[in-house]
């Protein structure tokens, strides 16, 4: 498995990554920006990506734009994780098929539950589609 974390703050890809590890094993790469990130996202494969909204270059909305504009990259798994609870920008991300929204601060129980209810569902769509 393999995710993608999204944002400007070092503190918090840090912990982030560290929880996500442990709990999924998963391999987790980083990115600091929207740019950063859609270079990744056009060269790996990902699970999951957990993008913050507010970032230099190009922020989360954008980026995630981008992303379910490649065709390859529509039904990616993606959870808006940020500190803004601005229900326009929610609705947003939500008309662009975000999988998931989490406000900042945010427990970490609350956050991993909710990445395994995102790998579960997209693991059960995928499978269902293969065969």
């Amino acid at each position: 498995m393999r995710i993608l974390l999204v944002d400007d703050e070092l503190n918090i890809r840090s912990a982030l990554r560290n929880n996500l590890r442990r709990r999924f094993r998963a391999d987790v790469d980083e990115a600091s920006d929207g740019v950063s990130a859609l270079q990744r996202v056009m060269t790996y494969q990902y699970d999951l990506v957990i993008l913050d909204l507010n970032m230099p270059n190009l922020n989360g909305l954008d980026t995630l734009r981008a992303i379910r504009r490649s065709p390859k990259h529509k039904a990616l798994p993606v959870l808006m994780l940020t500190g803004s609870a601005n229900e326009g920008l929610v609705r947003t991300a939500v008309g662009l098929g975000v999988f998931g929204y989490l406000v900042k601060p945010v427990a970490t129980d609350v956050l991993l539950a909710r990445v395994a209810e995102i790998l579960d569902r997209s693991k059960s769509q995928g499978s269902s589609g293969q065969d």
